[in-house]
């Protein structure tokens, strides 16, 4: 998958990707911690070319971009081998690189949905997420 196939909404474009993913190039991407051992500091290098589907996005902003856009958005990836992504992004109304946070787990699918929350499961069921 390219940052071009990844899905956009009118809260979370291709600039708000390049930001959860740490993207100065396209094939350096955020560090993953892993479900399976939550209390390892051990990382993943979770690539973009590894993500297979988008299974859910969800993202609603505060306010609009020109006044205050203050973010927050839970994601859902299908990666290679079979293995699920979840992330959890947010900002405050100044935008990202001011008061901001990404966090990146990497799993099973049966280790992403267990540590997925129950605030994060009602955000994701907005958006169809089963």
């Amino acid at each position: 998958m390219e940052l071009q196939d990844l899905p956009t909404t009118e809260d979370f474009t291709e600039y708000d990707w390049r930001e959860v993913l740490a993207l100065d190039d396209e094939t350096v991407t955020a560090k993953a911690r892993y479900a399976g051992n939550l209390t390892s500091n051990l990382t993943y290098a979770l690539k973009l070319g590894e993500f297979k589907k988008v299974i859910a996005l969800y993202a609603t902003t505060a306010g609009p971009r020109s006044v205050c856009h203050e973010l927050d958005a839970v994601i859902v990836i299908e990666v290679e081998e079979g293995g699920w992504a979840l992330c959890e992004a947010w900002t405050d109304c100044t935008g990202w690189g001011c008061q901001d946070g990404v966090e990146w787990w990497i799993g099973t699918e049966a280790q992403i949905r267990k540590l997925i929350t129950d605030s994060q499961l009602g955000k994701l069921t907005e958006v169809g997420f089963v």
